[in-house]
């Protein structure tokens, strides 16, 4: 008898949630390195994206970004629009790319979260928020940047670590065959 666990992903998802959830309310304000923040709505997005794909990636990305636009003094609606679109270019390539790509998944999600940064970055300069856009760019864009990548690499080691196949099984696996004669 072998029983599937269809809702192993549900379940990890709703942890990274939680946690980025957490982290976001009581570390991210708190916690500022060279002008840079820890983004962890985008950490979320991105761990969803490239779990499951663009179409949950854009779910993900468009409700964290909520979450972030209501939580820090920033104009409301940005976060959730760079957040949606980098949702939708981390899932677009595969489904599930972590199981095999995990050095390759973080590779994109640095480049990804670059250009989300230096993107909101210029549009904090031109809504007003930030007064000089070379210490925008490189104080924000380019500090969170690095502390964004550098926090997502526990969520995705575990995300690509877990065992989303089978919860519980009584089948005996068996390495070979008895050939008959």
């Amino acid at each position: 008898m072998e029983v599937r666990d269809k809702h192993a992903y549900l379940r990890a998802i709703g942890i990274v949630a939680g946690v980025c959830v957490v982290l976001q309310m009581a570390l991210s304000p708190q916690l500022s390195v060279f002008g840079g923040t820890i983004n962890f709505m985008m950490i979320l997005a991105g761990c969803v994206a490239l779990l499951t794909g663009s179409r949950y990636g854009v779910f993900a990305g468009f409700f964290s970004g909520m979450l972030y636009d209501f939580t820090m003094p920033v104009p409301a609606g940005l976060m959730m629009l760079m957040l949606s679109v980098a949702g939708f270019v981390l899932g677009s390539g595969e489904r599930n790319r972590l199981q095999e790509q995990l050095d390759a998944s973080v590779k994109l999600f640095a480049g990804v979260c670059f250009g989300v940064n230096v993107a909101y970055s210029i549009a904090l300069v031109l809504t007003g928020a930030e007064s000089s856009i070379i210490s925008a760019v490189l104080g924000h864009g380019l500090a969170s940047t690095v502390l964004d990548t550098i926090f997502v690499v526990p969520f995705l080691y575990a995300l690509s670590r877990a065992d989303f196949g089978q919860a519980f099984s009584t089948r005996i696996a068996r390495k070979g065959y008895r050939k008959l004669r």
